[in-house]
C-alpha cells in the first residue's frame, strides 16, 4: 500500500490531500481466469489460471496460428463468434475487479460489437460488458464502451480505436 499526497500552494493558501493506493493482485492467490486465446486447434480456450474456467468456442470462432500480438490469435468471425465460459464462484466479482485483453477490429458496427462481458443471460442483466462501437461513415465516434450494470453507468474511451491494429 502506498500513500500519495498532493499539495497545492498559490502563495496565499495551501492544502493537501492523501490517497492510499493498493498495488498488486486483488484476487487472493492470483487471477480468477487467464485465457491466452492463442491456441491453434480445438474448440476449447484453456484457462491457465488453474481455476478451471476454460471457454468453449462457437458461432464460427476459429484459431489463427499466427497474426496475434504474441503468436496466434482467435478470430471471432465478425460479430457471431464467441468464447463462452461457464459461471463459477471464482468469477464472482467483488467490489473491484480487473479485465485486461488485446483485440483488433477490422470494421465498426453502429450497434456495437461485444468484446468481453459477464451476463446472467444471453441478452439481459449485464454484470459488466465492454464493447466496440463506431459508425463507418462517422469518424468522430469509434470508441470502447464499458457498461458496468446494463443501465446508465457507462464509461467511454477518449481514444478512438483504429482499425487493423492491436
Amino acid at each position: 500500500t502506498y500513500t500519495l499526497r498532493l499539495t497545492a500552494n498559490d502563495g496565499a493558501l495551501s492544502g493537501s490531500a492523501d490517497v492510499s493506493v493498493l498495488v498488486g493482485l486483488t484476487q487472493p492467490g492470483g487471477p480468477a481466469m487467464v485465457l491466452a486465446l492463442d491456441a491453434s486447434t480445438g474448440t476449447t480456450a484453456p484457462d491457465t489460471s488453474g481455476n478451471g474456467n476454460a471457454g468453449t468456442l462457437s458461432g464460427g470462432a476459429t484459431w489463427l496460428p499466427a497474426g496475434g500480438v504474441v503468436g496466434g490469435a482467435l478470430d471471432l468471425n465478425g460479430t457471431s463468434g464467441v468464447v463462452q465460459v461457464a459461471d463459477s464462484p471464482t468469477l464472482q466479482g467483488g467490489s473491484a475487479f480487473t479485465v485486461s485483453y488485446w483485440f483488433r477490429a477490422d470494421s465498426y458496427n453502429v450497434n456495437g460489437a461485444g468484446l468481453v462481458s459477464k451476463r446472467d443471460g444471453p441478452t439481459t442483466n449485464n454484470t459488466f460488458t465492454t464493447f466496440l462501437q463506431g459508425n463507418p461513415a462517422d469518424t468522430s465516434y469509434r470508441r470502447i464502451n464499458v457498461d458496468i450494470d446494463g443501465n446508465a453507468n457507462r464509461f467511454t474511451s477518449q481514444t478512438q480505436i483504429a482499425l487493423g491494429q492491436w
